[in-house]
């Protein structure tokens, strides 16, 4: 690679060989030189003992006296970093393509698009040009300050952001975390939305269960599972024979392997194809994704403003309304509590998995005939009749006492106060008023 003084007119005229980028090296700042290739030319800077490399800017964009500038405080922060501190020097860029091979190749698929989403759009165009160790608590705030207007989507990026810094710190590009004593940028509200009998009423009725969306929605009242479990089902994880879905690891939220009792009704609801339940239409092997759609044409026909997940909650809800008891209700919402996973050894775990798949199916034919009893209540023609499969809950399984059972007045309606509204974010929570 050729070595000359770099100035404007030899910016300017620097060719690069035919199918192959050169780089021409300052003289007089070392590390500091123009990569040039057959349609770009980008300003660069190699800096530390591992001599990485890092982009500056592209000419003529920015010009030789800033690049040079900036190469200058680049190459003066990474020397003071490894005279400082025992941290190694590297650029922002390159720690995060190493977060994205090595980090999130570990996580869900979700959640790693979603964390690139997150780094990609709103800190790399901000930290492009800096070194790791330069990342300070005002070059935070200020990416989060810029989304506050989005609540989400600011506190999605606080807590990614986290995530990576504490990355930096244990691969040694960061001595101290520059996100201490910042906060979270919104305060967020726990959710406890529970539907009237009326509002249910009215989504079921406007539930087309001839589309995917309108049979998803069902099961994620009379499952109790999750969005996204009920959407990437699979035709493997269907146990036909005993009425089972089992649902890997690699899907669920706290990473454990989840078995759900299936109802007759709940089966004869789930396709019976290959692959994916629930596809995108034309693509078989992708998942549903038309939620917003769906879900603006639901609020349209039923006039009730909630979210899907307020059917998980719900369907909790009518659930200990029936008597069921707690550690049932988390069972079924698949959460960990000391109680039924860290204290439990592995062997322990799945014996429990099999000694509560009964009291898990009694809760679930119990929310099942809720869901049809409300639905055979109203007036008029019912267009999601459920069906009668002659199979009745076992009553002496998974109930509280008998002066738990259930009142006369309606346990999800607010005059009844009998109980409190399901927390399906964590561990669930019975209370009597």
């Amino acid at each position: 690679m050729p070595i000359v003084p770099l100035t404007d007119i030899v910016a300017r005229t620097a060719k690069a060989h035919p199918g192959k980028q050169v780089t021409y090296w300052d003289r007089t700042l070392p590390g500091f030189g123009l990569r040039v290739g057959e349609q770009v030319k980008a300003w660069t800077v190699m800096l530390g003992e591992e001599r990485r490399r890092l982009t500056i800017g592209r000419y003529p964009t920015m010009n030789l006296h800033d690049a040079r500038t900036e190469a200058r405080r680049l190459i003066l922060a990474a020397t003071v970093a490894r005279l400082d501190s025992d941290v190694t020097v590297v650029p922002f860029s390159n720690a995060l393509e190493q977060f994205i091979d090595v980090h999130l190749s570990e996580k869900k698929n979700s959640t790693s698009h979603d964390w690139e989403r997150v780094l990609r759009k709103h800190f790399a165009p901000a930290w492009k040009n800096l070194l790791m160790h330069e990342i300070t608590r005002s070059h935070v705030a200020g990416v989060i300050d810029g989304l506050v207007r989005t609540s989400g989507e600011a506190n999605n990026a606080f807590a990614v952001v986290r995530v990576f810094l504490r990355w930096s710190i244990r691969r040694g590009y960061l001595a101290t975390n520059p996100m201490q004593s910042l906060a979270l940028p919104i305060r967020r509200i726990a959710r406890d939305r529970v539907l009237s009998r009326g509002e249910l009423l009215a989504v079921l009725r406007a539930l087309d269960l001839s589309s995917s969306f309108g049979t998803m929605a069902l099961l994620l009242l009379l499952t109790s599972q999750r969005r996204g479990e009920i959407a990437g089902l699979r035709s493997e994880w269907i146990d036909r024979d005993n009425c089972l879905m089992v649902l890997p690891k690699e899907i669920t939220k706290n990473r454990q392997e989840h078995a759900v009792p299936l109802t007759p009704y709940v089966m004869s609801l789930l396709p019976e194809r290959d692959g994916l339940l629930f596809p995108a239409r034309g693509k078989p092997d992708r998942v549903f994704s038309g939620w917003s759609k769906c879900m603006a044409s639901l609020h349209r026909d039923c006039s009730v403003d909630f979210r899907l997940h307020d059917l998980r909650r719900t369907g909790a809800t009518m659930m200990a309304g029936r008597g069921v008891a707690p550690y049932v209700v988390e069972r079924v919402l698949n959460h960990i509590t000391g109680s039924t996973a860290e204290s439990l050894t592995p062997l322990a775990r799945i014996y429990n998995r099999h000694r509560y798949l009964d009291e898990m199916r009694s809760a679930l034919l119990l929310l099942e005939d809720e869901v049809s009893g409300l639905l055979r209540q109203s007036r008029g023609a019912n267009p999601v009749a459920l069906l009668d499969a002659g199979v009745q809950p076992r009553k002496d399984l998974a109930l509280d006492p008998p002066d738990a059972t259930r009142p006369e007045d309606d346990p999800l309606g607010e005059p009844a106060g009998f109980l409190q509204p399901i927390d399906v974010t964590g561990r669930v929570e019975y209370q009597r008023a």
